[in-house]
């Protein structure tokens, strides 16, 4: 009974065991997710870093444009408008249907 009784012990750890083996393989799984989580919103960080450099640089050549155009005959009001707004412009697209409500003036009858 002494015999069976340290087989029952020597089963029942081995369970215990290999139980804990398979949580520690879990929290191993979420540790590696987690540690790829990280490196995504690391990446993003610096990825937005990266465009507001960009973007600062982008709005400084525009302003430098902006400021040749206005040497020039044919935009120099446009560049002084541009120059009066701080150089704070933006160009929008017309859309189709703006577009269309254009046409539909031109064509209509008088």
């Amino acid at each position: 009974t002494e015999r069976q009784h340290q087989d029952e012990e020597e089963a029942y750890f081995k369970e215990k065991l290999e139980h804990k083996a398979k949580e520690l393989e879990h929290v191993r799984q979420v540790v590696v997710q987690l540690e790829k989580k990280i490196d995504t919103v690391n990446l993003d960080r610096g990825s937005e870093g990266v465009n507001l450099i960009q973007i600062d640089q982008l709005k400084a050549d525009n302003k430098r444009l902006l400021e040749l155009l206005q040497s020039t005959k044919e935009f120099h009001n446009f560049s002084k408008f541009a120059e009066v707004n701080n150089f704070q412009l933006t160009y929008l697209k017309p859309s189709k249907s703006s577009k269309s409500l254009q046409i539909a003036k031109k064509t209509a009858p008088k």
